[in-house]
């Protein structure tokens, strides 16, 4: 499974960590991207943030996911790995149909509950 973004406008920053012993996530590549360059990831090169370098030009980004999730592990604080989120994926369509996400079972959610199905299952990592 792996994930290929590719930067359609301006430049786009990725971090990518591993687990550290002490609770911490630890930064092992610091990388920007360009318009129109591609990266891949993942689940055994580590976990990942994404985000625009800039505070005045915007950045836009297309994500391919094989195979697609339903959700994943997001740290809100690197410095306790241990008190993971778990969000789940908002589509804008399914399968050609447009997904009205006030109503449908698949819009975004991000809680703190360890018990929110994805914390502890390893096939869930930071996308």
């Amino acid at each position: 499974d792996g994930c290929w973004m590719k930067t359609c406008e301006g430049r786009v920053r990725e971090c990518r960590y591993t687990m550290g012993d002490d609770d911490m996530l630890e930064c092992i590549k610091d990388s920007v991207y360009e318009d129109s360059e591609i990266a891949y990831i993942r689940d055994s090169m580590g976990y990942h943030k994404v985000g625009n370098p800039s505070t005045t030009k915007r950045s836009m980004t297309l994500h391919l996911y094989c195979p697609p999730f339903d959700k994943c592990r997001v740290w809100l604080d690197p410095t306790h790995t241990s008190n993971a989120s778990c969000s789940r994926v908002c589509y804008h369509s399914q399968y050609g149909t447009l997904v009205n996400n006030n109503t449908s079972s698949s819009t975004t959610t991000t809680t703190t509950s360890s018990n929110c199905g994805c914390i502890d299952d390893a096939k869930y990592e930071v996308k």
